[in-house]
This record gives C-alpha cells, structure tokens and sequence, in this order.
C-alpha cells in the first residue's frame, strides 16, 4: 500500500513511518523544510535521519500546497 504521511519529523510521524515501512508499505512523508540540512533543530534532524533510509521525502510540502496536490495528482496514493 502505499500511504502518504505529514509530520514525519514529529516523533510519533517517525515511529508510525518506520512501522509502515518494516510492515512492507511504501511511505510517501512530507517535510515543510527544503532540505534535511534545513532542520537544524537536534530532535527533528535526528528523527528525519532515523526514517530517511526508509520513506520517499517530499521536502518543501506543506499540507495542502501546491506541491502536495501535483504529486498526488501525479502518483496517487492508497491512504
């Protein structure tokens, strides 16, 4: 299945991302920052590290932006 997730940098986002992931579903998380190297606050930088390897990052996407409707339009999602 593959399941779109905002707040991947929260820790629970984090936790419920690396879950889906191990549990075999392809995780789409958004970040609202431009970059990892954007987040320079300790625990969300540790937190995006933590499941990076393991989701595909839209970075510079906010909930409801432009840029989260054009990739849902382009790669739709099950969840």
């Amino acid at each position: 299945m593959r399941i779109l997730l905002t707040g991947g940098s929260s820790f629970t986002g984090c936790w419920i991302a690396r879950k889906l992931c191990e549990a075999g579903h392809d995780v789409v998380a958004t970040f609202t920052r431009p970059s990892f190297e954007a987040y320079t606050e300790q625990l969300s930088a540790e937190r995006i590290d933590f499941i990076r390897d393991h989701v595909t990052p839209l970075f510079e996407c906010a909930f409801g932006s432009d840029q989260m409707l054009q990739y849902l339009r382009s790669y739709p999602v099950d969840l």
